[in-house]
């Protein structure tokens, strides 16, 4: 019996440790509930931004889904053809208060959750010691390791973040909805935004609550080959990975200036993200020396002196009017054959650093 647990759990870790050609970031969060009546099924109507809307036999239901942004509605085993497993749907969704609405005023034979008064999801206060650690901080990622069964420790499993792969995390905390945002503040190295509210759980965790989506890249050509791995790691212990959740919740710890984010991930098997002060340590990121190039036949430009990272930027004309909002990657060329002639300016953005170039479009 010990052979096998161990080997299951290096299956587990051969899984975390290397990945497949799917997406690595999930934002949207998800739950599943039984509907044992298929007149309480609700339809699905599509809307321009990707976004569903649901509409039940019941209007009051109907209003309830109106009132959140809800992205997808399936049948959670869409194989399977005998109850019960063909009663059970899965609801995608970026806010939890859609489900502690449903639990709360739908009855349970037209919607039954797995949750009890006990279980269902709740706001709670997030400790006060989380709250002034890392309230208005960014941090950069530094390492990740693994603990579990068969002698596995961070001793014997930390790795430590390549030097060109800059992963950032920014907190703030909204006193009104009394939620922990965390964000990336700038474009990750393999081309992914985020933007996750979490409650509090006890002192020492917090429990996502709402997510909206952000950038998500599926390509994996990428300049950073080893990026999936550890922005892997940071989605499963975020809570928005696109591998199975276990738990919705994570585990903090701070000392020196130092955070520790972790999870469980089964089998007891644990993985852990450690953290710095990205204020202590700001890697060298001047927007100084860079130059905007516009080549000959006036349809391209790029910058010349760029280091091999991803850069936000923006085009605006003179009344403001924006044209191009999107990313590049070092000495990537922008196409602006498509705009009409005139002066334009172009804002660069390495999240520390802002400057403002202009050029004229012939």
């Amino acid at each position: 019996m010990p052979n096998h647990k161990l080997l299951v759990l290096t299956i587990l870790l051969v899984s975390v440790l290397s990945f497949s050609q799917n997406p690595i970031l999930c934002p949207q969060l998800s739950d599943t509930f039984k509907i044992s009546e298929s007149i309480n099924i609700p339809t699905i109507t599509e809307n321009d931004d990707g976004t569903i809307m649901l509409i039940s036999p019941q209007q009051y239901i109907t209003d309830i889904f109106g009132n959140y942004i809800i992205y997808g509605f399936e049948r959670s085993f869409p194989t399977a053809d005998s109850e019960p497993l063909s009663q059970y749907y899965t609801i995608f969704f970026e806010n939890k208060d859609l489900i502690v609405d449903l639990y709360n005023n739908v009855p349970s034979d037209i919607f039954e959750f797995i949750y009890d008064d006990e279980t269902v999801p709740t706001k709670i206060p997030i400790d006060q010691n989380i709250i002034d650690n890392l309230d208005g901080k960014t941090f950069y990622l530094k390492s990740r390791c693994f603990t579990g069964a068969g002698g596995l420790t961070c001793e014997n499993t930390e790795e430590e973040i390549p030097e060109d792969i800059i992963i950032l995390l920014e907190f703030n905390y909204d006193s009104s909805t009394e939620l922990l945002n965390v964000s990336s503040p700038e474009i990750t190295p393999c081309g992914n935004s985020f933007n996750i509210d979490y409650t509090g759980k006890t002192h020492y965790q917090i429990s996502i609550w709402n997510s909206v989506p952000g950038i998500i890249n599926e390509s994996y050509d990428t300049p950073y080959p080893d990026c999936h791995d550890f922005e892997g790691s940071l989605y499963r212990i975020l809570g928005v990975t696109c591998d199975a959740n276990l738990y919705e919740f994570m585990n903090y710890s701070y000392n020196n200036d130092e955070l520790t984010l972790s999870k469980d991930t089964g089998l007891e098997a644990m993985e852990y993200l450690k953290f710095e002060d990205y204020s202590l340590s700001v890697p060298s990121n001047s927007l100084d020396n860079i130059q905007l190039i516009t080549s000959v036949n006036n349809e391209q430009i790029y910058f010349k002196n760029l280091k091999d990272s991803f850069y936000q930027f923006e085009i605006f004309d003179l009344s403001g009017k924006n044209y191009i909002n999107s990313t590049i990657y070092g000495k990537d060329k922008i196409l602006i054959n498509q705009l009409p002639d005139g002066l334009y300016f172009i804002r660069l953005n390495n999240y520390k650093n802002k400057r403002v170039f202009k050029f004229i479009k012939k």
